[in-house]
Formats: C-alpha cells, structure tokens, sequence
C-alpha cells in the first residue's frame, strides 16, 4: 500500500508504530510529527519542511547560551581555585588542589563513558567521600597538635 502525502501540512501528526514503508512526504510540512518506531523504508523526504520553529529554536539557544555562561563561571571558579590552592604553603592546600582535580578527572571520564545523570551521582559520592576523608584527617590533626 502506498501512502501518499505530498504537500500536505502533517505539522504534530503522530505517525508512530505505522508501517510507510515507501511513502512519500515529498514536500510536506512534518515539524512537529512524531515518527516513533514507525517503518519508513524506501519512503521519500525530497523538499519536506522539518524541524523546530524559529520561535522555539530561539528559545533552545537562549538556553544553550545561559548553560554555557553558567558553565564557563563554574569552569573559571574551579580553575582559580585549583591554582590558589597548588601555589599555597604547606601541604595541606596543594593536596586540597589535587583532590579537586581528581573529583573533575572522575567526572568527566564517567560522564563521556556512562553519562551525565550517572557522572552527577557518582560526583556526589566522591564528593562526599574526600569531603569526609579530609574531616577526619583535619580533625586527626587538630587532635594530635593538642598537647
């Protein structure tokens, strides 16, 4: 069976789960169509309208840039604090420095090999986990300093 919809406006139509298979679509306007697991072997595409609207495309970079800013700041304080810390006296705050670029290493490595949602979980737990561990070393020492 063959479905011909050639210049047709199909904006926000579902088509999901339809077999069309060598359809044509030739010039149609599909924004907003939802083609979820629908067999479109064969089908034709030639000159359709597809995508997202200008206004909604707008707002998607309106948000792009704002997360971009927002990460940039991020990036710069962590920076600026890794450098504060390594250039400091003593020990402590150098090792300070290399926990945090060990908490961004182990982030961003899970995140390209797993995800963001399971970078973010696995952030807080070796968050939590140096946090803890330099309490306990922090009050170790002040115990030990004590005459």
């Amino acid at each position: 069976m063959t479905h011909d919809h050639r210049n047709e406006d199909l904006r926000r139509k579902s088509f999901a789960t339809q077999s069309l298979q060598a359809a044509s679509f030739d010039g149609a306007d599909l924004r907003g169509a939802d083609f979820t697991r629908a067999n479109l072997s064969n089908a034709s595409f030639r000159g359709a309208r597809l995508g997202v609207s200008p206004g909604v495309g707008a707002v998607i970079l309106a948000g792009a840039l704002a997360l971009s800013i927002a990460f940039g700041v991020v990036a710069g304080l962590a920076i600026g604090a890794v450098r504060d810390r390594l250039y400091s006296p003593g020990w402590e705050r150098p090792s300070g420095a290399v926990g945090i670029l060990l908490i961004l290493v182990v982030f961003v490595i899970v995140m390209f090999w797993k995800g963001i949602d399971t970078a973010i979980k696995t952030y807080l737990w070796t968050f939590a986990a140096v946090r803890g561990a330099g309490r306990r070393v922090h009050h170790m020492g002040t115990f030990l300093a004590l005459p």
